[in-house]
């Protein structure tokens, strides 16, 4: 049987990803993230300063989901060129999540990368693994931003 969903995110993926390598820079991919997070029904979502004080490590986005009582802290990488992102990105999240956790205020956090590359370094990946941060290549994110729907995407960017 015939399914059109699979179809249309099969075909259309690797052309999503290409217009974002070609057409975004490193901010308005970050813009292009917390529309995402607004799209899925996060009931926050900001881009964290990057001069917070008494700050370790790095976020780029924050979205809460308040019925769920969770936060997502999320490092944002742009790549124009066919890469990998590199552990760097996971050590960075990875200390912002564990500042964060140390505020006891019921929520669960999790730590996110989201990249524009093709994948990640073996040692990204281990790092990942062992630190639970949720690793999203370039490809997985293109399907992700397609599965919630593009309506409005320009007035974002």
């Amino acid at each position: 049987p015939l399914n059109l969903y699979s179809e249309i995110i099969k075909e259309n993926t690797p052309k999503v990803l290409s217009l974002l390598k070609t057409q975004l820079n490193p901010d308005k991919f970050e813009h292009l993230v917390k529309f995402y997070f607004e799209r899925t029904g996060a009931t926050e979502v900001k881009i964290p300063a990057k001069n917070e004080k008494d700050k370790e490590g790095d976020a780029d986005i924050m979205a809460v989901f308040e019925s769920l009582r969770t936060i997502i802290y999320v490092q944002v990488k742009f790549h124009q060129v066919e890469s990998e992102t590199k552990a760097w990105a996971v050590e960075q999240i990875k200390d912002y999540r564990k500042n964060k956790e140390e505020m006891d205020d019921g929520y669960t956090k999790i730590a996110w990368v989201i990249s524009s590359a093709q994948g990640y370094t073996e040692e990204c990946i281990k790092m990942a693994r062992e630190e639970k941060v949720q690793l999203i290549d370039g490809l997985g994110f293109a399907e992700m931003l397609l599965s919630v729907g593009i309506l409005d995407l320009n007035k974002v960017l």
